[in-house]
Parts: C-alpha cells; sequence; structure tokens
C-alpha cells in the first residue's frame, strides 16, 4: 500500500467529514432528548430516552461502521488512485533526471494505463506518446550530434600529411565506428584505375581469398561494379543473383554499395556490409550517401596531394624516383643492412654514347630513349631493387641483400648486355652502351656518401678502360 500525503489527506478529510456528522446528529439527538422530557411527565427509567454515554457509544459504534463502509468502496478506490499517480510521480522525476525510461519504468507507465480509462489513464498516454517524441528527438539530435564528428573527422583526414591510401584506411575505421549504424565492422573502398576498373584499396576485416577475388573488379560484375556501372546505391539483404564473386564458405550478408562521385565523375565505391536480411533503411543510404560525397573531396584531395609529391620526388620523363628520393631510400637500405648485417650494393650508371644520338636525332629522340632506357633495365631488377635517375643520362642502383659483389656483379652485367642492344627511336635504330660503377656496404664504406662517391669511382674507372662494362670499387693503395 502506498501511504502518500494524497491518501492521508483524503482519509483525514473524509473522517472529520463523518466526525462532525456524528456529533451534529449526537448534539441534535441530546437536544431533542431534553426538550421531549422537559414537555413531559415520563422518565428515563421508562426506557424511551437514552443517555448520554449510551449516545456516546452509539456514535462511536456509526463511526466505526461509517469508516468500513468508506474504506470498502471509496478507501480502496482512494489508494489505487494514490498508487498510479505516485507511479506517475516516479516517471516524471527518472525520465527528467536521466532524459531516458528504463524497461521497468515503462512496465509501471502500461499499469498506469490499464482499465478503468479514466483521466489518469488519459494523462499516462499522453506522458508516455510526449516520452517517446522526447526520445526520438533525442535520438535524432544524437545521431546528427555523431554524424558531424564523422564528417568532421573525415574532413580533417582529407587536409592531413598521408597518402591516400592512408587517408582511406583512417576513413573507412571512422565510418564503420559510428555507433547508430546497425553495420557489421567489415568493408571496402575501392578506386577507379586508370584502364576503368574498380581497384581495392582500403578494407576492414576481409578474408585473404576475398581479397583476391576482390582485388581488381570490372565495371557492372557484383555489387560494387553494378554501383559504379550504374552510378548509383546498390543495396542487398542478402546473397542474391547479382553477387557474382561468391566463395565456398561465405557467410550469409548485404550490402550498401555507393558510387563516390565529384561532380559526376565516379571516383571510386564504398562498399559496407549488413547483416542478412538487414531492412533497408532511407536514413542509413542518406548518411552513408553524405559520406561518399565527403570521401570524393578527400579522394580528390588526396590524389592531388600524391600528384604532387609523386612531381617532387619522381624523375618527371621516365617517372623514376629522383636525386633526393633517392638518397632518402638508401639511407633507409643503409639501416637496414645495419640492422641485419647484410650486403648492399650501390650503382652509378652512365650511359656510352647518348650525347651522340641526342645531338643527332634530337632532344625529343633523346628523351624517348631515356624512357626506353629506364624501362628495360627496370626489367633485369627485382621488385625490391631501386632504379633512379641522378640527371642527364646518369642513373642509380640500390641492389639489398645482394649476398656477395658476385651477384652485384651479375645484376649489372644483365643490364649492360641489355642496353647494348639496339634501341629503335622514331624509327631509327640506336646503339648505346652503359658503363656501371659499384660499391658495397660495409667493404667499401659505411655512410650513404661513402657508398656514392666509391660508386662514382668505379665508374669513371670502367669510363677509363673502355667503357660498356662493369668495376666494382677498389681500395687505393694506402687507403
Amino acid at each position: 500500500m502506498y501511504h502518500t500525503g494524497l491518501l492521508r489527506q483524503a482519509t483525514i478529510r473524509v473522517l472529520a467529514v463523518l466526525l462532525a456528522v456524528l456529533v451534529v446528529i449526537s448534539v441534535l439527538v441530546m437536544v431533542l432528548q431534553q426538550v421531549a422530557l422537559d414537555h413531559t411527565d415520563l422518565r428515563p427509567t421508562h426506557g424511551l430516552f437514552f443517555s448520554n454515554w449510551e449516545i456516546l457509544l452509539a456514535n462511536l459504534i456509526a463511526l466505526l461502521v461509517l469508516t468500513l463502509l468508506f474504506w470498502w468502496t471509496l478507501g480502496r478506490w482512494i489508494v489505487h488512485i494514490t498508487h498510479r499517480i505516485t507511479l506517475l510521480k516516479e516517471i516524471s522525476l527518472e525520465f527528467g533526471a536521466r532524459h531516458a525510461i528504463s524497461p521497468a519504468i515503462r512496465h509501471r507507465l502500461a499499469l498506469v494505463k490499464q482499465t478503468p480509462q479514466d483521466e489518469i489513464g488519459e494523462v499516462a498516454e499522453a506522458m508516455e506518446q510526449l516520452i517517446d517524441k522526447l526520445n526520438i528527438l533525442a535520438d535524432r539530435d544524437l545521431r546528427a550530434y555523431v554524424n558531424r564528428i564523422a564528417l568532421s573527422a573525415l574532413l580533417e583526414i582529407g587536409i592531413e600529411p598521408l597518402s591516400l591510401h592512408r587517408k582511406l584506411e583512417v576513413a573507412l575505421e571512422i565510418i564503420l565506428t559510428v555507433p547508430w549504424l546497425a553495420i557489421q565492422y567489415k568493408g571496402s573502398i575501392f578506386l577507379v584505375t586508370e584502364d576503368e576498373q574498380l581497384e581495392m584499396v582500403a578494407q576492414k576485416n576481409l578474408d585473404n581469398h576475398l581479397l583476391q577475388a576482390c582485388q581488381r573488379v570490372r565495371y557492372g560484375v557484383c555489387l560494387c561494379g553494378k554501383a559504379a556501372q550504374s552510378r548509383q546505391m546498390v543495396f542487398a539483404d542478402a546473397l542474391d543473383w547479382r553477387h557474382d564473386i561468391l566463395l565456398d564458405g561465405i557467410q550469409e550478408h548485404g550490402h550498401y554499395c555507393l558510387p563516390i562521385l565529384l561532380q559526376g565523375k565516379l571516383l571510386g565505391v564504398l562498399n559496407i556490409y549488413v547483416d542478412h536480411k538487414h531492412p533497408y533503411d532511407p536514413e542509413e543510404e542518406a548518411f552513408l550517401t553524405t559520406i561518399a560525397n565527403t570521401l570524393a573531396g578527400v579522394i580528390d584531395r588526396g590524389l592531388a596531394d600524391d600528384r604532387v609529391r609523386h612531381m617532387a620526388s619522381h624523375d618527371a620523363l621516365t617517372g623514376l624516383p629522383n636525386r633526393m628520393l633517392f638518397h632518402e631510400l638508401l639511407n633507409q637500405e643503409v639501416r637496414r643492412a645495419a640492422r641485419y648485417q647484410q650486403t648492399l650494393a650501390v650503382g652509378f650508371i652512365d650511359l656510352d654514347h647518348f650525347k651522340a644520338v641526342n645531338d643527332t636525332l634530337g632532344h625529343e629522340a633523346g628523351d624517348h630513349l631515356l624512357q626506353a632506357v629506364s624501362a628495360r633495365t627496370r626489367q633485369q631488377l627485382r621488385e625490391s631493387d631501386t632504379l633512379a635517375r641522378m640527371g642527364g643520362d646518369e642513373f642509380a642502383l640500390i641492389l639489398p641483400t645482394i649476398g656477395d659483389r658476385d651477384n652485384a656483379i651479375a645484376v649489372c652485367n644483365k643490364i649492360v648486355q641489355a642496353l647494348s642492344e639496339p634501341f629503335i627511336i622514331q624509327e631509327n635504330t640506336c646503339h648505346i652502351g652503359a658503363s656501371i660503377g659499384l660499391s658495397l656496404f660495409p667493404a667499401h664504406g659505411q655512410l650513404v656518401d661513402a657508398l656514392l662517391q666509391t660508386a662514382d669511382q668505379a665508374m669513371y674507372t670502367v669510363k677509363k678502360g673502355g667503357r660498356n662494362g662493369v668495376a666494382v670499387y677498389t681500395c687505393a693503395v694506402g687507403e
């Protein structure tokens, strides 16, 4: 039973009224009895009149009976009403303190609305509707706040001095951790290649088989390719017929695939995973579309930054690392070779008879020849080797983990032989050669400058000895 102030006040007031009524009735009875005694010869002993104590006892009995009747009829109703009002008070206080309603309080709110339907039930129903609306508004405000944070984070990533690949990895992490999105912690970002295919450049939690199968996707193939081809969002709640790439053991799932567009130009596709039979949500699509539009700005800025960085660190004609980048890479390789106690070879390449071709056929033909030399030399090297253009007709090599001098000499001899073959430039046959000088770490120096100097000296040894060959630096007498 809820002993609230309302119940106490109602009980006291009703009992006070009953007591007042009984007092009035008792006074009237005593007055009338006295009047009757004054006008008659009857005496109290005849049993027709009551004593004051009898009247008081009768009043007490009547008060008890009336109180029981009151409690049986009106009192229980007042308790029930008080209980419901108390529940409304608790609900109001908790919502005011927490701005949220727990399941227990929502259950109490349902109890307040139970039949009979009366004004209190209507108040409870109106309160529930108000709370639901406030919760919806609060949820929308929270989502809007989270959305602003996510978009701000993406914009900040766009201006960070990071590579585009790293920017997109961080951007994908931001997207997948937006709390209100009902998506899996799994997805990928594709960029458009020069041959108009999609290449995956960032991913989260994709298994190796899927990475291999989806590393490059043609337009129109699978959901990502269809989003790129149609330039519209593609949604699937299951592995349906549009999934062209299906692997053994793949788990059921769905997708949001959104094209990344900048002023109508397709830059890539955002691929988000959702649970199997996840319902389409237009609010999710609207937010992810905004994310894709923001990503377009990040990608455009990243591509521009990458082009600037590439221009600053690579040779414009051949696309090879320039002198500045070569020095950075050589520093890294020297530190790595020192750490793991490995042999590192540094080579200087100077083209023989290039000036004659350049003077005879012109600078344009000379540029084409340098491009052909770069491509042919690159073919003789491993993926881990570095070929750089130092300027003019001079190139440089870094051969990490080469093993010993014989291996380094063998690689350079392959280059000399390849460059001795004729080149067809603008329908002209050109013959050139290459003089290569080699220095070895740590035998010929443990600093970058020392290795470059000794390689350069070895290269001039080849020049003096007839050109078109390979020489390893040899210490002079007294060094």
